[in-house]
This record gives C-alpha cells, structure tokens and sequence, in this order.
C-alpha cells in the first residue's frame, strides 16, 4: 500500500492507495493453464472411457451379437461395470435353437468377472460367476431329425413341454435355412459358477419348480462337446411335474457330480448317463405311483394303480 499526507487548515489527512501488482508472467500462466487441463483430463477421461465402455454393453454388443436371432438371441435390461471388468447385469435372458433343440435360460440378477475382448470373437469367458433367479427350460425340435441311431427324438405335444419366448415348435422359420453355417460355435468357458434361487428347469415333458442351488466348472462348445466339472447341486424343497401332473413332492437333493466330454447330439437322451459320475442322495414325496405305468408301457403285464409314501435313497451313478 502507498500512503500520502496532506496537511490543510491545521488538519492532517493521510491518503493510502493500493500500490499495482506486477505484470504476471506470460510463462508462468501457460504452466498454470496446463497444469489444470491436466488434471481435469486425468480425471475425466477414465469416466469417459468408463461411460463408453456401459454404452457398448448396453446398446452395441447387444446389436453385435444378435446379427441370428432365429439361432441365438441374448439380452439384459440393464448391465453396469465399474472397472472395465466386474460386470453386474440385471433381467439377462438367452435363447438359442440347433438343429434338433431348442432352449432358453433366464437369471434375475447376475455377478461375474469377465474378459470384454473375447465376446467380440465369439467366446463368452468369465469366473466368480453369482447368479439369482435362475429358470431353464428345454424342448426338443418337433422337426428334429432320428438321432445317429435312428432313435426318432418324442413327438412334441403342444401345452406339455416347456413354452419358449420367441420360439414356435417346430419354427416358423428354420435358422439352417436362412443363414450360413457359423463360422464357429460360441465357446463358452466359466469358472466358478454360483446359481442361486433356482426356480424353474423344465426339460421337455419334466418340469421341476421349487429351489435349488448349484456350483459347477463349465466348458461348453455348441455342437461339439460339454464338460462340467467340479459340480454340486441341491434341492432345498420343490416339485416335479410329468406332462402337468405331479410326479414328487417335498423333493430335497444333494449331489456331486462331473459330466465330461458329452456330444449334445450323439449322447442326447439316456445316452448321457454314459458320461456322468454322480453321488446323489435323495428324499422325496411320492403322491401316486400310478404314473409309472407311463413307463410300463412295454410291459403290460406290470402296472401301478395307486401308491403313496415317502422315497430315501441314495444313488452312486
């Protein structure tokens, strides 16, 4: 600060004036200017990069995927990743059909790691996989072709077997009719898989509701092979159904097992029992025995009116 004094009819003023900063210099403003960019473009484009990348899981991996719908078509309500690669998905649903099947799986809510690159070239890898609400539902082709041994697939019945959002069975229209074969089949590599809440797997005439659990190792190659490894799975309480009509009640399961090296479409059938290894310790409900004369239908000298009880029993496959 300047001061100044001025004396005038015996009065004493003292006058103060701030005194003029000087001039910035023209180097030191620009370091300060970059300074700040820097920072601001440190912290935003890892949020760039990470809006980005919620995009394309959101709005183009989805397009990049079901290029086939009629073969395979996947979806999510909403998926949400924070590091680029724990991914969080909400509503997810899956639906393929091959040549002599059809499926659908669909999960509540799913936890996984996962590698983003791969699913660009068709291979879906993932571990610590936590899944809740799960429901499966498999139905053969009613246009399948006999299998490798001549064995003609069962006629499908429509209202008996598992209905599949977007499928009519046989299909309105042929997936091998209207694409090319694929290039190649998703791989599918998942380590450490959780399912929780189980609610539903309906496979063709079976249908089991209730819950369940299970832990397994999946290497899947559509068309080629199916391994699981390392599996447990367990039935907390449920019932299943034959064609509509309650077969076991009050069911509660405990397993291990491994299935290795299946073919879906030469093992398909009773033929995958030739694959399994299986420790299984069962506790069920039976409310009439008299559906076991569908079974009987080769012996007509057996049959079952009627029965009821309860069924323990532990099995070694």
């Amino acid at each position: 600060m300047e001061k100044r004094t001025l004396a005038k009819d015996g009065l004493v003023f003292v006058l103060t004036a701030p005194v003029p900063s000087p001039p910035k210099s023209p180097r030191r403003s620009r370091l300060l200017r970059f300074v700040v960019a820097f920072c601001l473009l440190a912290v935003l484009t890892p949020v760039a990069v990470l809006v980005g990348v919620n995009v394309f899981l959101n709005v183009s991996l989805p397009l990049i995927i079901n290029r086939q719908p009629e073969r395979m078509k996947m979806g999510w309500t909403w998926a949400w990743t924070w590091d680029l690669h724990h991914v969080d998905v909400s509503g997810y649903t899956l639906r393929v059909q091959g040549p002599v099947d059809q499926w659908w799986l669909s999960l509540d809510r799913a936890k996984l790691a996962v590698d983003l690159k791969p699913l660009l070239e068709r291979r879906f890898q993932a571990d610590d996989v936590v899944t809740w609400g799960v429901s499966l539902r498999y139905r053969a082709r009613a246009d399948a072709p006999p299998s490798a041994d001549g064995v003609p697939y069962a006629p499908y019945v429509e209202g008996r077997t598992a209905p599949i959002p977007g499928l009519s069975n046989p299909p309105d229209t042929r997936p091998e009719d209207i694409y090319p074969p694929p290039e190649a089949p998703w791989l599918i590599a998942i380590d450490d898989a959780q399912l929780d809440e189980i609610r539903e797997v309906w496979l063709g005439d079976y249908r089991f509701f209730g819950d369940a659990s299970a832990r397994a190792d999946v290497i899947v190659m559509p068309d080629a092979s199916l391994d699981i490894s390392d599996a447990e799975f367990a039935i907390h309480g449920g019932e299943v159904q034959y064609e509509g009509v309650p077969l076991i009640g009050d069911l509660m399961v405990e397993s291990a097992f491994t299935l290795e090296g299946v073919d879906p479409v030469h093992d398909a059938g009773a033929a995958i029992f030739g694959h399994l290894d299986a420790l299984l310790e069962v506790r069920a409900r039976v409310d009439d025995l008299a559906i076991m004369d569908q079974f009987l239908g080769e012996s007509p000298w057996v049959g079952v009116e009627s029965g009821y009880g309860e069924l323990a029993s532990v099995l070694d496959i």
